[in-house]
């Protein structure tokens, strides 16, 4: 009789050829492509501030790889291999702005009308729970639709059911945090209307 291992989080570990060869759902890999289409949208956004943070001197911010273990090399191509996340990532950002000061934020999109606490892992709640204590400058970036977003700060969104009566938020909730969107850049360091750092 064979006895199932399992992780620390107790789902079932996976040889690389169950994992590899684990069927799933036509709906459940569309909606997965989707997802993945626009968080890597949402990501460009990003990435093209940040770029233009570092050019101008303001803030150096990296994105935050997440751990993997390689399971099989792709054959003829050199460097390319399958591999599966081995644990849930920490907050998707973190660097330092002018004068020394630590940042770290997640970022998330949302085409729906709501934006759940519950978008947060463990992980990333723990990561924005410890820098936060320590002083960094922490948030979570949310856009909705690619149209508005929002730059939340921690204890906003830390202290959610408290403020807002529910673990979810709607626009209406948080337009106090809105930042301007131009040009391809989200500019969730400044002020809306001032040309000062938040």
């Amino acid at each position: 009789m064979s006895i199932d291992k399992f992780n620390a989080k107790h789902y079932p570990d996976p040889t690389a050829h169950a994992a590899l060869t684990k069927v799933k759902s036509p709906k459940r890999v569309a909606q997965g492509r989707k997802s993945k289409a626009t968080g890597a949208a949402f990501e460009s956004y990003i990435d093209a501030t940040v770029a233009y943070y570092k050019r101008i001197g303001v803030a150096d911010i990296q994105k935050t790889p997440e751990p993997m273990k390689p399971l099989k090399s792709m054959p003829g191509q050199p460097g390319k291999f399958i591999a599966v996340f081995i644990k849930q990532a920490q907050a998707d950002y973190k660097g330092i702005l002018m004068g020394g000061k630590s940042v770290m934020f997640e970022a998330k999109h949302t085409n729906t009308e709501t934006m759940p606490y519950g978008r947060l892992s463990t992980e990333q709640i723990n990561s924005l729970r410890s820098y936060d204590k320590f002083g960094a400058v922490c948030f979570i970036l949310v856009s909705f639709n690619f149209k508005n977003f929002y730059r939340i700060p921690w204890v906003n969104w830390r202290d959610m059911k408290e403020l807002y009566g529910r673990k979810h938020l709607k626009e209406s909730d948080i337009q106090e945090f809105r930042v301007k969107f131009e040009s391809g850049i989200i500019n969730f360091l400044y002020k809306s209307n001032k040309n000062e750092l938040k």
